[in-house]
C-alpha cells in the first residue's frame, strides 16, 4: 500500500515539475577527409640464393605538398522521419559536398621484415627462381601489418602484397541536427494538448572526428636488377574508413555509410647496394585514384639487411 501511495506521490510531482525527452537525427552535409599516401611494399631489390632467409630494417622520409582532391559529392537520398512523439519531418534529397585533403606532410616511415626465398642452400650456385615469401611491422601515419608473395630470379622479381593498416585519420564535417522535444508531463497540461510543448529544432554547425581506423591494403611490385643496382616500381591500394565515433546513443549518422574512393599510390624507386649490408634508394611517389588528377611526392631512405 505504501508503494502505492510513493509512486502516486511521485507522478503528481513529476506533473507539476515537467520533464522532457528528446530524439534526433543528424544529416551530413559536407566533410573534408585526410587521405594519406598508402604505404610502398615491394620486394627484396635484388637476387636472393635459394633457401636464403635475411631481415631487412628501412627508413625513409616522404616528401610531398597538400593539395586538395576532388570527386563530383555524393548525392543523399530523400527521407522522411520520424522524431519521438513530434511530426514526421520529410528531407529532400539532397548533395553531400567532399573534400579530400592530402596533406603537406615531409614524414617519416619505418619498416623491419623477414624475407625468405624458398629452396635449398646446396642450389645457390644455380640461381634458380623461386618462390619469396615476406613479413614485416611498419610504422607509416599509424602501424601496418604486412605480407608479400612472389617470385624471385636472376634479373628479376614480381609479387603481390597485403597489409593492415591502423590508420590515423582526420575528418571535418558540417551537419545539421534535427531534434524533437516534447514535456512528458507538462506544468501546462492544456498546452500539451495544443501541441505548444512539442517543437522539431534545427541546428547547424560544425565539428571533427579524429580516429585511428583499421584499412586493409593490397597491390604488387616488379623489380629488375643488375649487380649493385635495381629500379623497383610497386603499387598501394587502400579505402579510407568514413565512419563518425560519437558517445550520444542519439546521434544517427544516417548518410555516412556512401563508398569512399580508392586510394592508389604507385612508387618508382631506384637503389644501389653499397655492400651487402647496406642500400640507400630514392625515387617519386605518385597518389591517384577515384578523383582527379595526379599527385606526386618524393621518397628516400636507407635500409639495412642482417
Amino acid at each position: 500500500m505504501r508503494l502505492g501511495w510513493k509512486c502516486t506521490l511521485l507522478m503528481g510531482v513529476a506533473m507539476l515539475c515537467g520533464c522532457s525527452t528528446s530524439s534526433t537525427y543528424t544529416r551530413i552535409n559536407a566533410f573534408e577527409l585526410e587521405v594519406p599516401s598508402a604505404p610502398d611494399m615491394h620486394g627484396a631489390n635484388g637476387y636472393m640464393n635459394p633457401g636464403e632467409s635475411n631481415w631487412r630494417i628501412s627508413g625513409d622520409i616522404n616528401i610531398h605538398k597538400e593539395e586538395g582532391l576532388h570527386r563530383g559529392g555524393y548525392g543523399v537520398n530523400s527521407t522522411s522521419c520520424k522524431l519521438g512523439s513530434c511530426d514526421r519531418i520529410h528531407l529532400p534529397q539532397e548533395k553531400v559536398h567532399d573534400s579530400f585533403v592530402r596533406k603537406n606532410m615531409d614524414y617519416f616511415s619505418g619498416d623491419i621484415e623477414y624475407l625468405t626465398k624458398s629452396g635449398s642452400s646446396r642450389d645457390a650456385i644455380d640461381q634458380n627462381a623461386g618462390g619469396m615469401f615476406s613479413f614485416g611491422i611498419a610504422y607509416r601515419q599509424g602501424a601496418l601489418i604486412h605480407a608479400g608473395f612472389g617470385i624471385n630470379t636472376k634479373y628479376f622479381e614480381m609479387g603481390a602484397t597485403l597489409g593492415l593498416w591502423g590508420q590515423y585519420r582526420h575528418l571535418t564535417y558540417r551537419a545539421t541536427k534535427y531534434s524533437c522535444h516534447r514535456d512528458v508531463f507538462p506544468a501546462n497540461f492544456y498546452a500539451y494538448q495544443d501541441d505548444e510543448d512539442k517543437e522539431i529544432y534545427e541546428e547547424h554547425y560544425t565539428d571533427y572526428d579524429d580516429a585511428t581506423t583499421i584499412v586493409g591494403t593490397y597491390g604488387g611490385y616488379l623489380s629488375a636488377y643488375y649487380g649493385p643496382m635495381f629500379l623497383t616500381f610497386s603499387a598501394s591500394i587502400y579505402t579510407p574508413v568514413m565512419t563518425l565515433t560519437t558517445s550520444d546513443s542519439y546521434y544517427r549518422f544516417r548518410n555516412m555509410e556512401e563508398d569512399m574512393p580508392k586510394v592508389i599510390t604507385e612508387y618508382f624507386t631506384f637503389g644501389y647496394r653499397i655492400s651487402k649490408m647496406v642500400e640507400v634508394h630514392a625515387g617519386a611517389s605518385n597518389m591517384l585514384g577515384e578523383f582527379e588528377g595526379w599527385h606526386w611526392g618524393a621518397t628516400g631512405g636507407v635500409s639495412f639487411y642482417l
